[in-house]
């Protein structure tokens, strides 16, 4: 066993402890520190690690000193950052219509400009005289015409130096060569609003609006949102209004017909251009109002003692009652030889009851299984939509 102390005057070795001062054996206080190798051994090592840490840390440290870790591994696209400086933008041209545009670093970089990493520089763009605006497809601009003006107003934090001070440069017309308009363009149009159809019960009591933009006309690529019409046929959407220039703007051509609207008051925008407006050359006219058929359980129509109201109602209900009468006329001679009228029967796209059981699926056979058993078959209802000439629900008994 090593001990750490050693007694001068009588050599006895032992463990001091910490509150004892002195020779366990003789008390003497003449007492030294004996040296444990191993102990002195094992520090040596102790400082040898952490020197060769320090060497591992700091070697470490310098080569990953140029790696950012800001960026995603594989992604290209510069990440806005305000330790990179900027000293110039300049513009190159593509296939003669198409223009991209790029920024030079301080560390003279060139770097794609990115219209979502490059915000900073509020750069916009449009033609020689500016009076059309020009708006970037894929970081890339395809002008409507030859010559280009873009501008910016940057943030200077981002920037170094003064070769950026003038804000403006131009992409001259002498650039373009055999410059053909690019199908990308989106181009501002002269348009105006050609026909407001009224509603009427053909159509639903809906009503249609019409330009002459050629992205608006009627052909085979216009397409359906939520169950109305919408001509399109490029990028540039145009807007409509039913209730005037300050109104609400939607990008559809079919409208439901509102009986609060009673004269037109149409306009219309293109959706590049949101701050100038068309307006139809018959506004102030008044509509035709179109009254869609109700339903056989909503005859009781609200009334009250205006004769304006009353007359509206009393047309409602003789329509209804007109429909009503020549569908139960078609309908009672169907069910008299279902077999034989299995075609007209079918043609009632509606719910079919017979006794309180639905036979929509079956209709034709539950009726002629009824008329083969003897049974008068009766109609002792018909409900009608309000969206114009169509049967909902028929509803028949047997005896």
């Amino acid at each position: 066993m090593e001990y750490k102390y050693k007694c001068n005057e009588c050599g006895h070795q032992f463990n001091m402890k910490s509150y004892n001062k002195s020779c366990q054996k003789c008390n003497s206080l003449n007492i030294d520190f004996t040296i444990n190798h191993s102990d002195k051994a094992n520090r040596k090592k102790k400082y040898l690690l952490i020197f060769l840490l320090l060497i591992i840390l700091v070697t470490t440290g310098y080569l990953l000193k140029d790696i950012d870790f800001g960026k995603v591994v594989g992604d290209t696209d510069e990440i806005e950052n305000s330790s990179i400086k900027y000293t110039a933008i300049y513009h190159e041209l593509e296939n003669g219509n198409c223009v991209s545009f790029k920024l030079i670093t301080e560390e003279y970089d060139t770097v794609p400009y990115n219209s979502d990493n490059h915000s900073f520089f509020n750069l916009t763009f449009a033609n020689i005289t500016g009076s059309d605006i020009y708006n970037l497809d894929n970081n890339k601009l395809y002008p409507c015409e030859e010559g280009v003006r873009y501008t910016w107003n940057y943030d200077t934090t981002f920037m170094s130096g003064q070769t950026l001070i003038s804000k403006s440069r131009y992409v001259t017309p002498e650039e373009f060569e055999s410059f053909i308009i690019s199908e990308n363009a989106i181009c501002k149009e002269i348009f105006k609003i050609t026909l407001v159809e009224d509603p009427n019960l053909d159509n639903d009591c809906r009503l249609f609006v019409y330009t002459n933009h050629p992205d608006n006309l009627i052909d085979s690529s216009q397409i359906d949102t939520i169950g109305y019409t919408y001509f399109t046929k490029g990028s540039n959407l145009i807007e409509i209004s039913l209730t005037g220039k300050e109104g609400v703007y939607l990008k559809q051509n079919e409208f439901d017909w509102d009986s609060s609207i009673t004269h037109m008051n149409v306009w219309a925008r293109s959706s590049q251009y949101p701050d100038e407006y068309v307006s139809y050359i018959n506004n102030g006219m008044k509509f035709e109002e179109c009254f869609l058929l109700l339903s056989i359980n909503e005859e009781d129509v609200v009334t009250n003692n205006d004769n304006s109201d009353n007359n509206s109602s009393e047309n409602r209900s003789e329509q209804l009652k007109k429909f009503k009468e020549e569908q139960t006329l078609i309908i009672k001679n169907a069910i008299k030889d279902p077999s034989s009228n299995e075609e007209t029967i079918n043609s009632y796209k509606a719910i079919w009851k017979l006794n309180g059981q639905d036979i929509t699926e079956n209709t034709y056979m539950y009726l002629d299984m009824e008329i083969s058993n003897g049974k008068t078959l009766s109609i002792t209802d018909i409900q009608v939509s309000r969206k114009g000439k169509q049967v909902n629900l028929i509803t028949i008994k047997s005896r």
